[in-house]
């Protein structure tokens, strides 16, 4: 009977492992003490058969550890599927696929990200008193190969995916290792045909990730200025909607005045 009493233990511990939240509301269901439970969790030699036993009773009756294993394991494996399809696009469009290294410089980072990243970089110190850090995101490294290549001259095309690094806040539901996949166009003559080109193909390579529906952000505000100056409005509620655009409350205020007066 032991290989049974083992695996019905390693079944207990795998859910509350992976469910931490839900062994305050098993210890009520249970009336069992919170401590006690955390104890009979523990890998003991001889465990406490009676606690375990009223923990289980109040698992999810079709709970499989190795179910949710394997359902991790593909998971893990479809993700891996749909970045080689991504980067697959970028490279029918003859982006030279690179691998930035893991290790960048940290001051990089310190000096030209935003605080949302600076605040979650992994930073250590090499023997060689060298501040470095695990790469957060692949585009700045990209960018360092790009120059380190081609000198920050000429045209070049390359695409990624791998690894990237954040450190998130206990409890979040965000990975701390995460991948990012992508492409960067450098040194394009005509810089809205090669914007152009780069969204199409953004466009393309999330479809052909497997995404049905998406969002696209654009960081360029010549294009909102763009928008503004296309619009049948009078010059001064252009300069007005160009000053204001960083203050989003305001903003949508005289979005909504301007609609009114129409």
């Amino acid at each position: 009977m032991k290989p049974t009493i083992d695996r019905s233990v390693a079944r207990i511990r795998s859910y509350f492992a992976a469910n931490p939240r839900a062994l305050t509301d098993a210890c009520k269901l249970a009336g069992i003490p919170y401590s006690t439970a955390k104890d009979a969790l523990k890998p003991h030699r001889n465990p406490r058969v009676d606690t375990l036993a009223a923990l289980e009773a109040t698992l999810p009756p079709d709970y499989d550890p190795d179910g949710e294993a394997n359902a991790a394991a593909a998971k893990q494996g479809s993700g891996k599927d749909r970045s080689g399809a991504m980067r697959a696009v970028f490279e029918q469009a003859r982006f030279q696929p690179v691998e930035p290294p893991l290790l960048q410089p940290a001051d990089v980072f310190l000096d030209r990200s935003g605080e949302d990243i600076r605040r979650r970089l992994y930073v250590f110190t090499d023997p060689g008193g060298q501040e470095l850090c695990l790469r957060p995101d692949l585009t700045i490294p990209t960018c360092r190969l790009y120059l380190d290549r081609n000198g920050g001259t000429g045209e070049a095309r390359f695409c990624y995916s791998g690894a990237a690094f954040r450190f998130e806040p206990k409890g979040s539901a965000k990975p701390t290792e995460f991948v990012q996949t992508g492409a960067e166009f450098f040194g394009g003559k005509d810089a809205d045909a090669a914007d152009a080109e780069m969204l199409a193909l953004a466009v393309e390579a999330v479809r052909a990730g497997g995404l049905k529906t998406f969002d696209i952000e654009m960081g360029d505000l010549a294009l909102f200025d763009a928008l503004v100056d296309a619009l049948d409005i009078p010059s001064g509620w252009r300069t007005r909607l160009k000053r204001h655009f960083w203050r989003p409350a305001y903003f949508r205020e005289l979005v909504e005045r301007l609609a009114g007066n129409g």
